[in-house]
């Protein structure tokens, strides 16, 4: 008797075990319409990978815009806002950091554990700088030496918090599901492309689904399916093409292929970094919206807030006011106090920067004119960036017959080509969105 309640206790056991297992786990803070903030691409460095000096100094100029010194701050900034307006989760759509430094993501950990304490979950995945890029460094005052890239191992202890509140891991890649409640699932998609072995060159910009992964996501889509469960999709890089110049590298290989499978199983919103530039599309074929978060690491610091209700999906682009943050947490540093001025100047004089190199290596050298031109780049590009494009074709069409416009569209055939695919012309808000749940 003795050895037939021993055997059907473990019997028990095992059942309770498999069902564990079979039974997706929901998030900690199960609501019924949850509220999640959605940013990408924060490109963090953390402070102690660098020393101000001249080789830092050369990063920074070729650093596309992103503010590098302040990143520590500006995510503090986001945390608090998250402890204060409490939403239900926070998700960052990969790039966490700069070039993949081991050190850099365990700073972004530590920044993001006080979210832990009031049950904020937050989830992340990795984006095409984060896995073993052979770029990581840390930057000494005239010199740039290798330091500890991150490893798949890596990145999901680190991140731990993340997978230990997802409910289904794929075996092949970073990529997981959450079961945010009984009516909604996220599927957070590694789309990167890496090596096992620590990186030796520039890291992949171009990204792709595992042919392992991709059977994992029709798995994930059909179980969904089957319970009556709306699927959002999140990952790095983009699935739709929001620039007519900006594709190859950007959009994910085989998009077509992802896209049917995804409009097969009604999937309406994915969500997407990548290129920095905030950007909605729909496309109206398969009936899939489209969210780029711009670059949480260049001006406005923006971010999505994404209401879930019963019937609709509400999106409004926020930003997190850190002029705000270092005023009332006693900064004095005259950059964090004026955070938002300092990085729109940044990321404008990069935009003039590359104008002025095009048009001085077409051997254009007039400086009056040199300085008209790229002060229209330098204000367009950051308009583009930051979701911010001219939407009345009034003013639209202002813009083309300016001064500025015209020497453009005499000097520069490139420049004029970037602008035109810059400048909204389909009249559509690229800050807000509201869809209607098709199950």
């Amino acid at each position: 008797m003795k050895k037939k309640g021993i055997w059907l206790t473990l019997v028990v056991l095992v059942i309770l075990v498999i069902g564990a297992t079979m039974t997706p786990k929901k998030i900690k803070k199960e609501v019924s319409e949850p509220v999640f903030w959605v940013l990408s691409d924060t490109h963090l460095i953390t402070t102690d990978l660098y020393e101000s000096g001249e080789e830092f100094e050369r990063i920074k100029l070729t650093s596309a815009g992103k503010e590098l010194e302040y990143q520590e701050d500006s995510l503090r900034a986001l945390v608090d806002l998250a402890l204060e307006e409490n939403p239900t989760g926070i998700i960052i759509t990969g790039d966490l950091t700069l070039n993949g430094e081991r050190k850099s993501a365990e700073k972004l950990a530590e920044i993001l554990s006080p979210l832990k304490n009031a049950e904020i979950n937050y989830y992340v995945i990795p984006g095409n700088h984060d896995i073993h890029d052979g770029w990581a460094r840390e930057f000494k005052k005239d010199s740039a030496v290798k330091t500890t890239q991150i490893s798949p191992k890596n990145f999901e202890d680190i991140f731990s918090w993340s997978y230990e509140n997802s409910s289904q891991k794929d075996e092949h890649s970073l990529s997981y599901s959450v079961a945010v409640n009984d009516q909604l699932q996220f599927l957070m998609l590694d789309t990167n492309i890496y090596g096992k072995q620590p990186g030796t060159t520039v890291p992949q910009t171009k990204g792709e689904l595992k042919k392992e992964t991709f059977s994992w996501v029709e798995e994930q889509l059909l179980t969904g399916k089957e319970k009556g469960v709306e699927t959002i999709v999140f990952m790095h890089h983009n699935l739709l093409q929001h620039n007519d110049l900006i594709s190859t590298g950007f959009v994910i290989e085989e998009n077509e292929t992802l896209k049917t499978l995804l409009s097969k199983y009604k999937v309406p919103l994915v969500f997407s970094g990548h290129t920095h530039a905030q950007s909605i599309k729909t496309d109206k074929k398969d009936n899939i919206t489209e969210i780029v978060t711009a670059s949480y690491s260049i001006s406005e610091q923006i971010y999505g807030e994404v209401k879930f209700n019963q019937d609709t999906i509400s999106y409004e682009k926020k930003r997190v006011d850190v002029d705000k943050w270092a005023k009332e947490t006693g900064e004095t540093d005259e950059n964090l106090l004026n955070y938002q001025q300092f990085t729109k100047d940044l990321f404008i004089e990069d935009g003039k920067r590359m104008a002025y190199v095009q048009l001085i290596e077409s051997g254009f050298y007039h400086e009056k004119k040199l300085d008209v031109m790229a002060d229209f780049v330098g204000e367009a590009n950051w308009r583009y960036f930051t979701g911010n494009q001219l939407q009345n074709k009034d003013d639209i069409e202002a813009l083309k017959n300016s001064n500025s416009y015209q020497l453009i569209k005499k000097e520069s055939p490139f420049l004029l080509e970037y602008m035109d695919s810059i400048v909204e012309i389909d009249n559509h808000d690229n800050n807000q969105i509201e869809l209607t749940c098709i199950k």
